[in-house]
C-alpha cells in the first residue's frame, strides 16, 4: 500500500444580475471536500531517517465559500464597489500518533470608491474587514478544551493616481492596518505550556508608491516605445494561530517587510515584441522564530521577533506576438537572498542557520517558458520551466535534522484544446511530458508524467 492516493469533489455555482447598465451584482459559491494518503518523504534521504512508507496519516479537508461582488457607476466619474466573501474550512488529520481536527471561519467585507477628480487625477478610498476564528486540536485551554483564536484586521486605505502629460505616471497610496487579536487562555499542562495573552492591539501604517515615466512613447511605426517604472512600499504579516498557540510571548508582534524595485521596459517591432528588466531588493524583519536553546542568551522566551533576512535580485522577461497566431513568453529571475543576524546579536543567526546562507526554498535561479498557438478553433501550448538547486530541510526531521540542497530541475508539459461546437470544448494535458524525476520539495517526488482528458460545457453560449 502506498497510501498515496488523491480524491476531490468540488461543486460551484456563480450567477450575476444586471440592474440596468451602470449596476451588477455577482454570486459564486463552492463546495468541495478531499482526501490525500499522506505516505511521508520516500524521495531523497540524505541521513538515513526514512522509516519506509507511511501506510496511516492521511487528512481531509472540507471548504465551503460564498461570495457576492456589487458595482454601481454613479456617473461617468465615479463609482462604488462593494465586496464580501465568507470561508468555512474544517480539516482532519489522522496519523501514528492520533487524530486532530483544525477549523478556520473567516468573513471578509471591502468596500471602495473610485473618483474621477480631474482628467490627469484620480483617487480611490474606502475599507476592509477581515474577521477570523481558527482552532485546533493543538490549540487547547487550562482544561485540555479547544480554544479558539479570534482576530478582527480592520483596514483603511486611500489612493492617488496622477498623470502628467501622456508620459509620467505616478501612484500614491497608504494603508492603515488595525489588527486586533483577543485574549487567549493560557495551557499549563500542555507539553509547551502557555500563559494566558491578555488581548492585543496593533495599529500598523504601510504605504506605498509607483511611478512610471515613457522615455519614448509609440512611434510612427505604431508601437515601439520605452519605459522606466519603480515602486516602492512596507508590508506587515500578523502572527497566526499556529505561532500564537506556541509561544510564552505576550509581546509577539507581526512580521514587517520593505520592498523597493526599479525597472526599463522596451518594445519592439511595432509593439509585437516586449522587452523588461527588473531590480529588486526585499529586507524583512522581526520575523519569528523559535528561540531554542542555541539562542536563549537574546530572547527569554521560546518565540520572539529577532530574525532578519533580505532577498535581492532582478526579473526579466521577453514576451512575443506574432500575426500567424504564435505567442511566446520567456522569464528569468535571479535572486541572491540572505539570512541575517539576530537583532542586537552581530554574527549570530537563528539555528541552524549561520548569518549569509540562503533562505529555506528560494533558488537563486529559475526560467521558464511558454509558447501558446491559436488557430480558429484550436488552441494548443508547451511550456518548460525550472530552478537551480535550493537550499531545504532533512525531510524526515525538519531543521533538526540538518540543511541540504534540494537538486535543480527542469520540466516541460504540453496540451491543447479545441472548440468543437457552439456549447463544447475537448480539452487534453500532459504533464511532466518527458517523464523526469524531480523533487519541488526535499524528499517529496514529483508526479511522473501524466495525462488528462476533459470537457467544458457552456450553457449560455
Amino acid at each position: 500500500m502506498t497510501n498515496d492516493d488523491y480524491a476531490s469533489t468540488q461543486v460551484s455555482l456563480a450567477g450575476a444580475w444586471r440592474a440596468g447598465p451602470r449596476s451588477t451584482l455577482r454570486a459564486t459559491g463552492r463546495f468541495g471536500t478531499n482526501e490525500r494518503g499522506n505516505p511521508g518523504p520516500f524521495g531523497s534521504d540524505p541521513i538515513g531517517a526514512y522509516p519506509g512508507i507511511d501506510t496511516v496519516s492521511r487528512g481531509t479537508n472540507d471548504v465551503g465559500m460564498g461570495a457576492a461582488d456589487f458595482t454601481h457607476e454613479w456617473n461617468p466619474r465615479t463609482a462604488l464597489r462593494l465586496q464580501s466573501s465568507y470561508v468555512d474550512q474544517r480539516a482532519r488529520f489522522v496519523s501514528p500518533w492520533g487524530e486532530s481536527d483544525a477549523r478556520t471561519q473567516r468573513f471578509q467585507a471591502r468596500g471602495q470608491v473610485d473618483r474621477a477628480l480631474t482628467t490627469a487625477l484620480g483617487f480611490t478610498a474606502g475599507a476592509a474587514l477581515e474577521i477570523e476564528q481558527a482552532g485546533s486540536s493543538y490549540i487547547t485551554g487550562a482544561d485540555a478544551q479547544q480554544v479558539p483564536v479570534d482576530r478582527r484586521v480592520a483596514g483603511y486605505f486611500a489612493e492617488l493616481r496622477w498623470r502628467s502629460s501622456p508620459s509620467l505616471f505616478v501612484t500614491a497610496g497608504l494603508r492603515v492596518d488595525d489588527i486586533l487579536r483577543g485574549a487567549i487562555e493560557g495551557d499549563t499542562i500542555s507539553f509547551s505550556p502557555r500563559p494566558a495573552l491578555p488581548e492585543d492591539r496593533v495599529v500598523s501604517a504601510n504605504p506605498r508608491v509607483a511611478a512610471s515615466y515613457y522615455l519614448r512613447t509609440s512611434d510612427a511605426g505604431g508601437g515601439n516605445w520605452s519605459r522606466v517604472h519603480g515602486t516602492a512600499g512596507t508590508g506587515i504579516r500578523a502572527p497566526d494561530a499556529f505561532e500564537l498557540a506556541f509561544t510564552d510571548n505576550p509581546a509577539l508582534k507581526p512580521e514587517r517587510s520593505r520592498s523597493v524595485d526599479a525597472g526599463f521596459e522596451q518594445a519592439l517591432a511595432g509593439g509585437l515584441v516586449v522587452l523588461d528588466a527588473t531590480w529588486f531588493v526585499n529586507r524583512y524583519d522581526d520575523m519569528i522564530v523559535a528561540v531554542g536553546r542555541s539562542m536563549q542568551d537574546y530572547s527569554r522566551y521560546r518565540t520572539d521577533n529577532i530574525a532578519n533576512a533580505q532577498a535581492q535580485g532582478f526579473e526579466t522577461s521577453l514576451a512575443l506576438r506574432t500575426r500567424r497566431g504564435v505567442e511566446a513568453r520567456a522569464t528569468y529571475t535571479f535572486a541572491d537572498t540572505a539570512v541575517l543576524a539576530l537583532d542586537s546579536a552581530p554574527g549570530v543567526a537563528p539555528a541552524p542557520f549561520a548569518v549569509g546562507d540562503e533562505l529555506l526554498r528560494r533558488p537563486r535561479h529559475q526560467a521558464n517558458v511558454d509558447l501558446v498557438w491559436r488557430h480558429r478553433a484550436v488552441t494548443a501550448y508547451l511550456n518548460a520551466g525550472g530552478r537551480s538547486a535550493a537550499l531545504d530541510v532533512e525531510p524526515n526531521w525538519g531543521a533538526a535534522g540538518g540543511l541540504f540542497h534540494a537538486a535543480g530541475f527542469a520540466v516541460a508539459g504540453a496540451g491543447v484544446a479545441v472548440h468543437a461546437t457552439r456549447r463544447l470544448d475537448v480539452l487534453v494535458r500532459a504533464d511532466n511530458l518527458f517523464d523526469r524525476r524531480y523533487e519541488a520539495v526535499f524528499g517529496y517526488p514529483a508526479p511522473r508524467r501524466s495525462f488528462t482528458l476533459g470537457v467544458r460545457l457552456a450553457a449560455g453560449r
